[in-house]
């Protein structure tokens, strides 16, 4: 550690060597057994004096690495060897100082209309041409999870979100939660959320390489992966659910050999026009969905043979070292989201995939399909289904484990998490979890109508309002009720919820006063 960090950097293995001398004394000092998230147990935080600090993830993940002592999950899972793939930790250089390279990347919000793909293409080549050749050194160190939140709706996600990550899984991964300044989020929601659950909140207006672009829209989600800490980043979308410790993840072989994981979606690109192919020097397939005139995507979804799959972003893990030519160009889809998020894609989905392709990188597409859960009900007049369920109504998309496939993010994109309150209007808080629906790949699902939850469940009123209904048209579809650890993780989180609702900063009880009047007024 008194070696200067010039000569430190000269020689990553001594690094190594040194930092893991550093976590043998750490180590002996500490009676608790470095965690499956790879910082240091309390008792070695507070005999080292480190708090938050840049040695203590770093060291914990050495030391992790070489005792080979990683718990996985929270549900009890056996031990397992965790290879020492951790990022080197470096002090980092100071913000004004880093994202240099975005220099090169132009903004085109000037143009007056739609301009046709020649241009574009034109542009994309251009911004192909200024990838960098180097890795931005100092820029990014360590691994983390990474959301955004702003207003009342998000923050509620995120609240939930985090305290499942931190009550019930025990991660201790760094996190950053990313917001577009003080009209987004009060400075006690950010106190509070700090203080008592170790997250580091970052407000995106003042980060100098974002001076005049919007960040207004699901561009944020790539903003907030680029302009991280971290540089392996788990991303998290603010109402996306683990049921096990996600740190796991950073271990897997799919993530360890490639550059990025991506999970799918449930069908083929909803959004893939045909100028798409043409932008991106791709030749189209004989048959594709394609998007009605003057719509972006194709809904309901179609399902063909031999198209790519949609990406679905809720859950995004990047080894930004490995990815960078792929994220520098990422950062030019999104910057010019005007044209590629709201005219050629439907969100950011797709720019992850089409910013790998243009960088010519390749990366891992989790193999298993998703699952969708939600509630089933028996209705006359329509065949019977497993366990008697007869119309499912999925409120969320259940992924997968890259590995072995078993249930692992709870991803709610229909049954969101938008109001503490709504939750307990009733005497018990009305549930979204109650079965899973299985089905083969590219097998179709056909919406049959769609809604909000928990403002009203369907069950024993009218379903045309409340839900997004699906039947199931495979004949090997399955439709079961859910296992015991989805139902003890609602439970957990409807308990945080009411948490949540008594905070002096929250308007939890429909009443507004001086102390939560941000989140009365902006919903």
């Amino acid at each position: 550690a008194a070696f200067k960090l010039s000569q430190l950097e000269q020689s990553r293995d001594f690094t190594r060597v040194a930092l893991l001398i550093l976590a043998v004394g750490l180590l002996q000092v500490s009676s608790e057994v470095v965690d499956s998230c790879g910082g240091l147990g309390t008792a070695g935080e507070q005999a080292a004096g480190l708090k938050d600090g840049l040695f203590m993830e770093g060291v914990g993940k050495l030391a992790h690495a070489e005792t080979s002592a990683a718990i996985l999950g929270a549900q009890g899972r056996e031990k397992d060897v965790i290879r020492d793939t951790a990022p080197s930790i470096v002090p980092l250089l100071p913000l004004r100082e880093r994202f240099s390279e975005l220099s090169g990347v132009r903004v085109f919000d000037s143009d007056k209309r739609v301009q046709p793909v020649s241009v574009w293409k034109k542009r994309l080549a251009d911004a192909k041409s200024k990838v960098p050749t180097f890795f931005p050194e100092r820029q990014w160190t360590g691994r983390g999870i990474v959301m955004s939140a702003g207003r009342r709706m998000y923050f509620t996600s995120v609240y939930v979100t985090i305290r499942n990550l931190r009550d019930r899984l025990n991660c201790t991964l760094p996190i950053e939660v990313f917001y577009g300044g003080e009209q987004e989020l009060p400075a006690a929601a950010i106190a509070h959320m700090e203080q008592e659950h170790n997250v580091k909140f970052v407000d995106l207006t003042q980060i100098p390489a974002l001076r005049g672009v919007s960040f207004a829209g699901y561009q944020v989600k790539a903003f907030s992966i680029y302009f991280s800490s971290f540089e392996e980043v788990l991303w998290l979308d603010s109402d996306n659910i683990a049921l096990e410790n996600p740190a796991q993840l950073f271990e897997t072989p799919a993530f360890v050999g490639s550059t990025a994981v991506f999970w799918p979606d449930f069908c083929n690109m909803i959004s893939l026009r045909r100028e798409t192919f043409d932008l991106f020097s791709q030749t189209a397939p004989h048959r594709h969905p394609q998007p009605r005139e003057g719509s972006r995507t194709v809904w309901p979804m179609e399902c063909f043979e031999g198209v790519s799959t949609e990406l679905e972003t809720g859950q995004v893990l990047v080894n930004k070292r490995k990815a960078f030519p792929a994220l520098f160009l990422l950062m030019f889809l999104n910057m010019n989201h005007q044209y590629f998020l709201k005219t050629l894609f439907h969100g950011d989905k797709m720019t992850f995939h089409y910013a790998w392709l243009a960088a010519q990188l390749p990366y891992h597409l989790v193999s298993h399909p998703p699952f969708s859960v939600g509630l089933a009900v028996k209705q006359q007049q329509q065949q019977q289904h497993v366990d008697g369920a007869l119309t499912f109504c999925g409120n969320t998309m259940g992924q997968r484990h890259p590995e072995d496939g078993r249930l692992f993010f709870l991803h709610r994109t229909s049954a969101k998490y938008k109001d503490a309150a709504s939750y307990f209007d009733s005497a018990q808080p009305l549930r979204a979890w109650t079965h899973v629906a299985r089905q083969p790949p590219r097998a179709s699902w056909n919406l049959i109508y769609r809604g909000e939850l928990p403002d009203g469940v369907f069950v024993g009123k009218d379903p045309s309002v409340h839900n997004e209904c699906v039947t199931v048209s495979d004949p090997d579809a399955k439709i079961r009720t859910v296992k015991k650890v989805v139902t003890d993780t609602e439970t957990d989180c409807l308990h945080y919820l009411a948490t949540l609702r008594n905070l002096p900063f929250y308007p939890g009880h429909r009443v507004c006063n001086e102390q939560n009047m941000f989140f009365c007024r902006n919903a």
